[in-house]
Protein backbone atom coordinates (compact mmCIF):
# COMPACT_ATOMS: atom_id res chain seq x y z
CA UNK A 1 0.00 0.00 0.00
CA UNK A 2 1.60 3.40 -1.05
CA UNK A 3 1.18 7.21 -0.09
CA UNK A 4 0.52 9.94 -2.58
CA UNK A 5 3.19 11.41 -0.58
CA UNK A 6 5.99 8.13 -0.02
CA UNK A 7 6.74 9.05 -4.20
CA UNK A 8 7.68 13.03 -3.10
CA UNK A 9 9.66 11.67 -0.29
CA UNK A 10 11.67 9.24 -2.46
CA UNK A 11 12.48 12.12 -5.02
CA UNK A 12 13.09 14.62 -2.30
CA UNK A 13 15.65 12.06 -0.91
CA UNK A 14 17.53 11.72 -4.66
CA UNK A 15 18.05 14.88 -5.17
CA UNK A 16 18.78 15.57 -1.55
CA UNK A 17 22.69 16.50 -1.62
CA UNK A 18 24.70 14.30 1.18
CA UNK A 19 27.43 16.75 1.09
CA UNK A 20 25.72 20.36 1.18
CA UNK A 21 24.01 18.36 4.13
CA UNK A 22 26.91 17.54 6.24
CA UNK A 23 28.31 21.19 5.31
CA UNK A 24 25.57 22.74 7.23
CA UNK A 25 25.39 20.61 9.37
CA UNK A 26 29.18 20.85 10.07
CA UNK A 27 29.07 21.97 13.81
CA UNK A 28 26.38 19.86 14.89
CA UNK A 29 28.44 16.72 13.51
CA UNK A 30 31.21 17.82 15.10
CA UNK A 31 29.77 18.06 18.50
CA UNK A 32 28.35 14.39 17.73
CA UNK A 33 32.44 13.70 17.15
CA UNK A 34 33.65 15.66 19.94
CA UNK A 35 31.11 14.18 22.36
CA UNK A 36 32.49 10.41 21.39
CA UNK A 37 36.22 11.23 20.80
CA UNK A 38 36.78 13.48 23.72
CA UNK A 39 39.21 15.76 21.89
CA UNK A 40 39.21 18.39 18.89
CA UNK A 41 41.57 17.10 16.83
CA UNK A 42 40.29 13.46 16.97
CA UNK A 43 36.80 15.07 16.10
CA UNK A 44 38.13 16.81 13.24
CA UNK A 45 39.67 13.82 11.88
CA UNK A 46 36.25 11.95 11.97
CA UNK A 47 34.63 14.97 10.32
CA UNK A 48 36.96 14.64 7.25
CA UNK A 49 36.45 10.82 6.93
CA UNK A 50 33.11 10.93 6.97
CA UNK A 51 33.62 13.49 4.55
CA UNK A 52 35.17 11.80 2.52
CA UNK A 53 33.15 8.37 2.74
CA UNK A 54 30.22 10.26 2.22
CA UNK A 55 31.23 11.46 -0.94
CA UNK A 56 32.12 8.43 -2.17
CA UNK A 57 28.61 7.14 -1.33
CA UNK A 58 26.94 9.32 -2.16
CA UNK A 59 26.16 8.42 -5.72
CA UNK A 60 25.26 5.09 -4.44
CA UNK A 61 22.22 6.00 -2.22
CA UNK A 62 19.37 6.56 -1.35
CA UNK A 63 18.79 8.55 1.94
CA UNK A 64 15.40 9.21 3.44
CA UNK A 65 16.59 11.48 6.35
CA UNK A 66 20.21 13.17 5.31
CA UNK A 67 20.66 14.21 8.57
CA UNK A 68 20.54 11.61 10.89
CA UNK A 69 22.47 9.46 7.99
CA UNK A 70 25.13 11.97 8.72
CA UNK A 71 24.96 11.78 11.81
CA UNK A 72 25.26 7.95 11.92
CA UNK A 73 28.23 8.05 9.79
CA UNK A 74 29.74 10.50 11.85
CA UNK A 75 29.06 8.35 15.22
CA UNK A 76 30.53 5.13 13.35
CA UNK A 77 33.47 6.68 12.09
CA UNK A 78 34.45 7.92 15.88
CA UNK A 79 33.25 4.92 17.67
CA UNK A 80 35.82 2.89 15.09
CA UNK A 81 38.56 5.73 15.72
CA UNK A 82 38.14 5.01 18.84
CA UNK A 83 38.46 1.32 18.68
CA UNK A 84 41.69 1.36 16.22
CA UNK A 85 43.45 4.28 19.02
CA UNK A 86 42.59 1.39 21.74
CA UNK A 87 43.70 -1.25 19.99
CA UNK A 88 47.37 0.41 18.75
CA UNK A 89 47.76 1.59 22.42
CA UNK A 90 47.79 -1.82 23.63
CA UNK A 91 49.96 -2.85 20.85
CA UNK A 92 52.13 -0.28 20.47
CA UNK A 93 52.22 1.11 24.43
CA UNK A 94 53.48 5.10 25.46
CA UNK A 95 55.81 6.44 23.70
CA UNK A 96 57.81 7.37 26.78
CA UNK A 97 57.81 3.38 28.31
CA UNK A 98 60.76 2.94 25.31
CA UNK A 99 62.26 5.42 25.79
CA UNK A 100 64.82 4.13 28.33
CA UNK A 101 64.70 0.63 27.16
CA UNK A 102 67.65 -1.53 27.81
CA UNK A 103 69.41 -3.20 25.19
CA UNK A 104 69.98 -6.71 25.35
CA UNK A 105 73.03 -6.74 26.29
CA UNK A 106 73.17 -3.26 28.11
CA UNK A 107 74.25 -0.38 26.75
CA UNK A 108 76.56 -0.41 23.67
CA UNK A 109 78.72 2.40 25.14
CA UNK A 110 78.94 0.59 28.28
CA UNK A 111 79.60 -2.58 26.42
CA UNK A 112 82.48 -1.18 24.84
CA UNK A 113 83.74 1.36 27.20
CA UNK A 114 84.11 -2.69 29.71
CA UNK A 115 86.01 -4.17 26.50
CA UNK A 116 88.32 -1.41 26.47
CA UNK A 117 88.97 -1.40 30.12
CA UNK A 118 89.54 -5.52 30.04
CA UNK A 119 92.20 -5.06 26.63
CA UNK A 120 94.18 -2.42 29.20
CA UNK A 121 94.16 -4.96 31.96
CA UNK A 122 95.46 -7.65 30.06
CA UNK A 123 98.09 -5.20 28.57
CA UNK A 124 99.44 -4.12 32.25
CA UNK A 125 99.09 -7.73 33.60
CA UNK A 126 101.47 -8.86 30.09
CA UNK A 127 104.06 -6.56 32.13
CA UNK A 128 104.48 -8.24 35.01
CA UNK A 129 106.13 -11.39 35.65
CA UNK A 130 104.46 -14.94 35.10
CA UNK A 131 104.24 -16.16 38.29
CA UNK A 132 102.51 -12.81 39.52
CA UNK A 133 100.17 -12.87 36.99
CA UNK A 134 98.93 -16.36 37.67
CA UNK A 135 98.76 -15.89 41.41
CA UNK A 136 96.61 -12.72 40.80
CA UNK A 137 94.25 -14.51 38.17
CA UNK A 138 93.58 -17.29 40.33
CA UNK A 139 93.02 -14.84 43.44
CA UNK A 140 90.40 -12.45 41.21
CA UNK A 141 89.38 -14.33 38.39
CA UNK A 142 89.10 -17.95 40.17
CA UNK A 143 87.99 -16.81 43.39
CA UNK A 144 91.26 -18.90 45.09
CA UNK A 145 92.17 -18.68 48.45
CA UNK A 146 95.73 -17.51 49.24
CA UNK A 147 96.61 -20.71 51.03
CA UNK A 148 95.06 -22.76 47.80
CA UNK A 149 97.40 -20.67 45.16
CA UNK A 150 100.20 -21.42 47.97
CA UNK A 151 99.74 -24.74 47.62
CA UNK A 152 99.10 -24.28 43.27
CA UNK A 153 102.26 -22.72 42.89
CA UNK A 154 104.36 -24.23 45.47
CA UNK A 155 105.59 -20.91 46.90
CA UNK A 156 104.66 -19.61 50.75
CA UNK A 157 101.33 -18.25 51.65
CA UNK A 158 103.59 -14.66 52.25
CA UNK A 159 104.99 -14.55 48.53
CA UNK A 160 101.31 -15.37 47.42
CA UNK A 161 100.32 -11.92 49.08
CA UNK A 162 103.29 -10.32 47.80
CA UNK A 163 102.59 -11.24 44.33
CA UNK A 164 98.98 -10.30 44.68
CA UNK A 165 99.88 -7.13 45.82
CA UNK A 166 102.39 -6.19 43.32
CA UNK A 167 99.85 -7.26 40.50
CA UNK A 168 97.83 -4.52 42.37
CA UNK A 169 100.12 -1.91 42.25
CA UNK A 170 100.42 -2.73 38.43
CA UNK A 171 97.04 -2.18 37.73
CA UNK A 172 96.61 0.76 39.85
CA UNK A 173 98.97 2.44 38.03
CA UNK A 174 97.16 1.98 34.84
CA UNK A 175 93.55 2.85 36.47
CA UNK A 176 93.82 6.59 34.97
CA UNK A 177 94.09 5.08 31.34
CA UNK A 178 90.47 2.83 32.11
CA UNK A 179 86.91 4.40 31.09
CA UNK A 180 84.40 4.48 34.07
CA UNK A 181 80.66 4.16 33.60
Amino acid sequence: MSYPDDKGVEVAAETCDLTEIFVTHRSRLRRIALAIVQNAQGADDVLQDAYLKLLSAQTALVVHQPLAYCGQIVRNMARDLLRRQSFEAGLLGEEEEGQYAQAPDGQPELHAMRRQNLVILHKALNDVPTRTRIAYEMYIVRGMTQRDISKALAVSVGLVNALIAEASEVLHRHRHLMAWD
